[in-house]
Formats: structure tokens, sequence, C-alpha cells
């Protein structure tokens, strides 16, 4: 059997002087895939220092980013002849409700007070697609439906998983009391 000294590294042994991040790193030349995020101005450094003929290995290291990311802000620069503005991150902000929505919301739940799905479901009907937690954010700043706690709390979505396949079987068990099954076991 081997031991842990002939499989690991003497540097990644327990007992071993801790290394940052970085110093791991350039020690088994791992590139730093978490390097800082490019802003509009080393966008237009890079796009420059490619049209002054370096290559786009050298910019790529020189902005700690990867050599394929520099291509394609290349080749899109070449494609539009604009340079790449950067986006922000997440999905694009949504509008705010108008007051005409806001009054349907209103309008509907006054006629059916039955509940958030249902006046979304109304909603549909009518054409105007208002997603449910809008629709559940109007009614509750009017004050026409209340935070349950028992729907805030965490549930246990899984419970029966297991980590390996056949480590645990559920059956249920049911004795038949017809009298023409003679007391058979319905597994």
């Amino acid at each position: 059997m081997l031991g842990v000294g002939s499989i690991v590294p003497k540097s990644c042994r327990l007992g071993a002087a801790k290394k940052t991040s970085q110093e791991y790193n350039k020690l088994y030349g791992v590139r730093d895939v978490t390097g800082p995020m490019l802003t509009d101005k080393s966008i237009r450094y890079a796009i420059k220092q490619i049209k002054m003929g370096r290559g786009t290995k050298v910019v790529a290291e020189e902005l700690n980013i990867s050599q394929r990311h520099v291509q394609r802000l290349w080749a899109e620069y070449i494609k539009t002849e604009k340079v790449h503005i950067q986006g922000h991150a997440g999905r694009p902000k949504k509008h705010a409700l108008s007051n005409k929505e806001i009054e349907m919301i209103l309008d509907i739940h006054r006629r059916w007070p039955d509940g958030v799905q249902m006046t979304v479901k109304r909603l549909r009907r009518a054409g105007c697609d208002i997603s449910y937690r809008r629709v559940y954010a109007v009614l509750k700043s009017h004050g026409l439906v209340a935070a349950s706690p028992a729907k805030s709390r965490q549930r246990k979505w899984v419970r029966y998983e297991r980590l390996y396949s056949n480590a645990m079987w559920h059956t249920d068990w049911h004795v038949m009391k017809d009298t023409r099954m003679k007391e058979l076991n319905l597994i």
C-alpha cells in the first residue's frame, strides 16, 4: 500500500508551511482564473496593444486573463469596429409596475379575494402577464395579504437521498383482510 508521502508532494503534506493561493499557483503553474474583472479601460488597453502589434498571449498574461478572452475581444473589435463595453452581471432590471397595472391587480383582488395565485391566473386570462412575486408584493404593500411563517421555513426536500444506490430501501406492507386472499401480504 502506498503511503501518503509517496503520493502527495512535500509542500502539500500536513505540517508543511501554508502557502497562499498565489504562491501555490506560481509553484505548480496554475493560472489564476479568479483574476480581476476587466474594466472598460483595460479592454481599450488590450485592443490598443494588439493594434500596436503585440501578441494576444502577451496581452493576456499582462492582464491576467485567458488568451482566448483577448482573442474574443479582438474579434469583436474587428467585426464591429467598436471596443467592447462590459455589461452588468445578473439579470436585467425589471421596470416598475405602472399605476394602471397596480390598479388592475387591486381591482381583480377586490372582486375575487381568493389569494395571490388565483389573482395571477385571472390577470393572465385578462392578458396581463405579471409574475406571482410582483402581484404578491403589490398586495402585501396594500395590506391585503399577510406573510405566513409556515411558508417561510426551510423544508427538507430530499428525505431519502443516500450517497450510494441501494444503501436504503423503503417498502410499504399491507395485510390483506379479504377472505379470498387468505391473509396474503401485499408488499
